[in-house]
């Protein structure tokens, strides 16, 4: 099989944990890593400015985007699928009819491949939940947590008038043991989950204005139940040195007068680890594609199972 030779642009936990995976890997090949800021990898990759990114043309097959979805992602997709294939987590979920459109137009302009969304949500549980509303006929329960988002806290990590921060989502535990126990589905949304941030602020803002700007944040903490908890430093430190998730889906259908029921449940003592597994697994998906010719954007509900398989013959699951 022919090395693929990557890149990775952000080098945050989940870059970090991209490359890490990457060099145990003898049908791949790292590059680069791009970031804005000045930095030395711990692993001894090379290390370039993104503003470089465009000279490595015809020299990088593709690109792991890790950089935030607040913000930051977009505009860097938009730039990089003109000159490099890519696959990214983007991850706001409100956004990704839009994204996915406009990456799709550039990638087919450009002849070049974009997968998009390639984490465990969105991605694998994309995947339950399209597969639990077919069979069920009507919209599965998705819960997260307890655990720490990597999405949410970039997003508040974005704010100037903090330090650092991290966020944990917390399911509601009556609702979702309703759920699992097959009591009860009919649920609002907004009820499912809290939203716990633990902030390290600048010292010359006020509590309440911090507040104020997490709450007013779109698609993240706007309209939601959230509750901010102030801290130092140290105590952070200690709270983002497990970086754990969990989720289940669930669904609850009618079949023949009798109940059905179907739940598919997820874990992890590493978000970042996962997340970058399940994009380097991805890695397959982008050959299955090439070696087909088929360009445009692709997330992993769009593609065959088989496409992510290391050898396509392989059946053995079957």
């Amino acid at each position: 099989m022919k090395k693929l030779n990557v890149g990775i642009v952000g080098y945050g936990n989940i870059g970090m944990a991209i490359e890490k995976d990457i060099l145990t890997r003898q049908n791949i090949n790292l590059v680069c890593v791009f970031s804005k800021r000045d930095i030395k990898s711990t692993l001894g990759t090379k290390i370039e400015k993104t503003s470089n990114l465009e000279k490595y043309k015809g020299k990088i097959d593709l690109l792991f985007l890790c950089c935030g979805s607040f913000g930051e992602l977009e505009e860097l997709a938009y730039r990089a699928i003109e000159n490099f294939c890519t696959i990214d987590c983007f991850d706001t979920h409100s956004k990704m009819e839009n994204y996915s459109a406009t990456i799709d137009k550039k990638a087919k302009e450009n002849h070049k491949i974009a997968l998009y969304a390639c984490g465990w949500d969105p991605g694998i549980f994309s995947i339950m939940r399209s597969l639990f509303k077919s069979v069920g006929e009507k919209e599965a329960n998705a819960f997260w947590g307890k655990g720490i988002s990597q999405g949410h806290t970039n997003a508040i990590k974005q704010l100037s008038t903090i330090k650092d921060g991290v966020q944990f989502t917390v399911p509601n535990k009556k609702i979702m043991k309703k759920c699992l126990a097959n009591k009860d589905f009919s649920i609002d949304a907004n009820k499912k989950h809290k939203r716990v941030c633990y902030i390290v602020k600048n010292p010359s803002t006020k509590k309440s204005f911090i507040k104020k700007q997490i709450l007013s944040i779109p698609n993240y903490f706007a309209g939601q139940k959230v509750k901010i908890k102030f801290t130092t430093q140290n105590r952070l430190n200690a709270l983002k040195a497990k970086p754990y998730h969990k989720g289940c889906v669930i669904s609850k259908f009618e079949t023949d007068n009798s109940e059905s029921f179907m739940n598919f449940s997820i874990g992890m003592e590493s978000n970042p680890a996962l997340t970058s597994r399940i994009m380097i697994t991805c890695t397959n998906a982008y050959r299955y594609l090439a070696k087909r010719h088929k360009f445009g954007a692709f997330s992993m509900l769009d593609l065959p199972i088989k496409s992510f398989q290391q050898n396509e013959s392989d059946l053995s699951s079957l």
